[in-house]
């Protein structure tokens, strides 16, 4: 009696231990009352072959393309400054005029001796060619004449320069000098800047320079206007900067309306290829083995793991290679609740 009731409670542990270990088997699934498994909720999507086009994602600041310091090619007090800062200025458009009475009056004096030079020189030549007078002193007069024109020219240069005129059409950002102030040859006196256009000057790694080249597409978005347009990077640097390791990109974006300014930041997204038909998926769908990369498609009812080689990546859409076809039903929620061969139901 004492050995069948051992013999009964030892069946019965072992009963249990098989109950727990047939329950660890099917980890995803519970029992419903009637003892039938669940099959747990998914969500799928019909996978589409369509064109895919890669992207590089960059960031940067735009930069002016042509900023100019004017400065005094003369010296003398400034008599007038006709600009104010942040004022848009014409090419050949006077900025800034200085005191030139002592260069008026040196004029005059290079002027009157080059003349008198000059009238000297004829006179020289008319005897000469009447044999009155040796070639010798032709040819002194002839050396005083071209200097006092060398003066003459150098002198009224220095008046031209005392009116000083913008060498290109933008915008003032910067005044130097202000009226009554003493400039010296040399001395900044306003940065000009062409809006006209900008750059974007960004970096790219040494593999994605070999997937672009000049003139290709570029989307450039800036957060600050909300506003996004299309570019065509200009060129591609030949050396990778020694810091960062990258290749320098330059980007050309025209000032179409005004509203753009240096500083600004910008998101680029450069186009680096398109596939006319490529499997395409949502990243999320995705998941990572051991093996690799894997997907979970549904097959009559039930998950089927599919080991996937990945292509290009555009935001949260992935090129597949190899792996899934088109029509595959992907599931696109769920499918790290389930395994493979498990039952399935798909949510509507």
């Amino acid at each position: 009696m004492y050995l069948r009731t051992i013999a009964k409670s030892g069946l019965a542990v072992v009963l249990v231990i098989l109950v727990a270990s047939c329950s660890k088997q099917v980890p995803q699934q519970k029992l419903s009352g009637g003892g039938d498994l669940v099959a747990p909720m998914v969500k799928v999507q019909s996978v589409r072959v369509q064109p895919f086009t890669t992207h590089i994602k960059v960031s940067g600041e735009l930069q002016s393309v042509t900023d100019v310091t004017v400065s005094s090619q003369f010296s003398g007090r400034v008599e007038a400054v006709r600009f104010g800062e942040g004022d848009a200025v014409a090419q050949g458009q006077v900025l800034v005029t200085l005191d030139s009475r002592m260069a008026r009056a040196q004029l005059e004096g290079a002027k009157s001796a080059y003349w008198a030079a000059k009238s000297a020189f004829e006179r020289q030549q008319a005897l000469l060619g009447k044999k009155m007078v040796p070639s010798q002193n032709l040819e002194a007069i002839q050396a005083q004449m071209q200097g006092a024109k060398a003066q003459y020219d150098a002198a009224r240069l220095a008046l031209e320069n005392a009116v000083v005129k913008s060498p290109l059409s933008g915008v003032a950002v910067q005044k130097f000098a202000e009226v009554g102030e003493v400039v010296n040859f040399g001395s900044p006196l306003v940065e000009i800047v062409d809006i006209s256009q900008f750059k974007l000057v960004v970096g790219v790694s040494q593999s994605d320079s070999f997937l672009i080249r000049p003139g290709s597409t570029c989307q450039v978005f800036f957060p600050a206007l909300n506003k996004r347009i299309f570019a065509h990077i200009r060129k591609i640097g030949v050396k990778v900067d020694s810091q960062s390791k990258l290749f320098p990109v330059e980007i050309r974006i025209p000032n179409v309306g005004g509203s753009l300014r240096a500083g600004l930041f910008a998101e680029i997204s450069i186009q680096t290829g398109t596939t006319p038909r490529a499997v395409v998926i949502p990243g999320d769908a995705i998941q990572d083995e051991e093996a690799g990369k894997t997907v979970v498609i549904v097959q009559k009812g039930k998950s089927r793991i599919r080991s996937v080689i990945l292509g290009g990546q555009d935001g949260n859409k992935v090129e597949i290679r190899s792996g899934l076809s088109g029509g595959d039903q992907l599931i696109v929620e769920g499918q790290s609740s389930v395994f493979d061969g498990q039952a399935v139901h798909i949510s509507r």
